[in-house]
């Protein structure tokens, strides 16, 4: 018989290797070798007959192919799918970029995805079927929530003397929920047929691993959630062992999760960040760049990688000393800023620092010598959520953020959206995250949702492949995802270039999207 925790020994499957060729004893050495077992034909061993209701995407799944191999093994398929076509089923390559293990995952961000022409085929064929998506959020649904407490109060802050939190513990994975149910709206009334698994997360690592065990039977194709770097973990090493697409909507920290080449990071790593911030700092070649930053230890690693991005922009024979102008925030005062800066040609001054102590002194010395100077000010997302810098430094001295999400309100869809969410949810979303990245939950529930959940039902198993030939812009990002080619993982490489105008307005100057 058959039991838990057996070793069963798999023979050698003909079509993936030559009768007397033998397996390469470690897969991981070259990537020539995984080339070489990828490029092998698959040998139709079967064949199906093709029957009422049946979908390629069905066939394909039940067979355990992909459906692009079905495709390229019946070529009448090209025609679209017939009920009574004979169909040739071939055999699964003895190796595939999911059965890898995490040390070998480094050839599969080498390997080169579908070409356009075919993933548009694999979605002619795609056809209609029940999606099946789980949400993982923590919503904390066990704890009372008193709503009394408001009575007659204008502010949550003054309703309750406990810590807000401890009120709404739950509240942005209702307000991403919220989110994703919009999406589900749309894309059901575009004929598309959705099946949510809904999961309560909390912070519960013991619940997580109940909740991965009632997969098994739900067998989503799409896992969205949780928030939680613990629960992060869990769930990417089940995406990556059971070949599932898997969106973390809150990471960005790219070492946290591990290899897993099934993931989707929607938030740009540091590393990408600094790479399209250096390329967008390169137009100004010709102006003064002054570099303030804090010359401690812990921020000096940081420092000296922004400028080794920012010099490959740059002739390399240019040294530093040409390049920038570099000063430290315990020297900054109006005679040294003078002596940094340019009367002959503009000036950009790029402050390196989230403490709002450190950026409004920088701020009120430039702002005390900007009649005299040409400047402008490149600094951090965290900026946007400073509350007591006052807002005319920012508007006066040009200051630019870079945000991978930005919310447009003078933008139709925006508005759109907003109506939305005012006639169904009852309310406007307009709280962005506390990290000042730009992201509202509700926003980005329902970019995400819109985004995935069609191309999960257009691609299937092939969404892997294929996710490198699509640029879909949302409403707070144009999600251009790369490969990482570290991890595996596919990453969003798109930044949003936001400048503060004189007039006090915000303006989206460029879309900055990595290779």
């Amino acid at each position: 018989g058959l039991r838990v925790g057996q070793v069963v020994r798999i023979p050698r499957k003909t079509g993936g290797l030559q009768q007397n060729q033998t397996a390469p004893a470690d897969l991981h050495n070259t990537t020539q070798q995984l080339t070489q077992l990828q490029q092998q034909p698959a040998q139709p061993a079967r064949t199906y007959q093709v029957q009422e209701g049946d979908s390629l995407y069905q066939i394909a799944a039940h067979f355990g192919v992909k459906e692009a191999d079905l495709v390229t093994a019946n070529p009448q398929l090209q025609r679209g799918l017939k009920v009574g076509q004979i169909l040739n089923i071939p055999e699964k390559l003895m190796v595939s970029p999911g059965e890898y293990k995490a040390d070998s995952l480094l050839l599969v961000s080498a390997i080169a995805g579908f070409s356009k022409t075919k993933c548009d085929s694999i979605r002619d064929f795609s056809g209609q079927r029940q999606l099946r998506i789980a949400l993982m959020l923590p919503f904390f649904a066990h704890e009372t929530f008193e709503p009394d407490t408001l009575s007659l109060q204008d502010s949550l802050d003054e309703a309750d003397t406990r810590p807000r939190g401890n009120i709404f513990r739950g509240r942005g994975a209702a307000e991403f929920y919220e989110g994703i149910l919009l999406a589900l709206d749309s894309l059901k009334n575009a004929g598309l047929k959705i099946s949510l698994f809904v999961y309560d997360t909390e912070a519960d690592t013991n619940k997580v691993r109940r909740i991965l065990k009632e997969m098994d039977i739900v067998r989503p194709d799409l896992i969205i959630g949780p928030f939680s770097n613990d629960n992060m973990r869990m769930v990417s090493r089940y995406s990556a062992a059971n070949h599932i697409p898997f969106v973390p909507p809150l990471i960005q920290d790219d070492t946290i999760i591990g290899r897993n080449p099934y993931l989707f990071q929607c938030i740009p790593s540091f590393n990408t960040e600094i790479d399209l911030t250096a390329r967008y700092i390169s137009r100004f070649d010709s102006e003064n760049i002054v570099l303030v930053y804090k010359n401690s230890m812990l921020i000096r690693a940081k420092v000296e990688q922004f400028k080794h991005a920012v010099r490959r922009h740059f002739p390399p024979s240019l040294p530093d000393s040409a390049l920038f102008t570099e000063m430290n925030f315990d020297s900054i005062s109006t005679f040294t800023l003078k002596q940094a800066l340019s009367e002959l040609k503009p000036n950009l001054v790029i402050v390196l620092s989230s403490e709002e102590p450190e950026v409004i002194n920088v701020l009120s010395q430039l702002h005390q010598v900007r009649k005299n100077y040409d400047i402008s000010v490149i600094g951090l997302p965290v900026w946007q959520k400073f509350k007591n810098v006052r807002i005319d430094y920012y508007h006066d001295l040009n200051v630019t953020v870079y945000s991978p999400f930005y919310i447009d309100y003078s933008d139709p869809r925006i508005k759109g959206f907003v109506h939305k969410c005012r006639d169904i949810l009852g309310y406007e979303p307009f709280k962005t995250s506390a990290k000042g990245t730009g992201y509202n939950f509700t926003f980005l529930g329902h970019d995400l949702g819109l985004y995935f959940i069609p191309l999960v039902k257009d691609y299937g198993y092939n969404l892997c492949d294929c996710i490198l030939n699509v640029q879909q812009p949302q409403l707070l990002s144009q999600y251009n995802f790369i490969r990482n080619p570290k991890l595996g993982c596919f990453e969003n490489a798109s930044l949003n270039i936001i400048r503060y105008e004189p007039d006090y307005t915000t303006r989206k100057v460029a879309t900055l999207t990595g290779d």
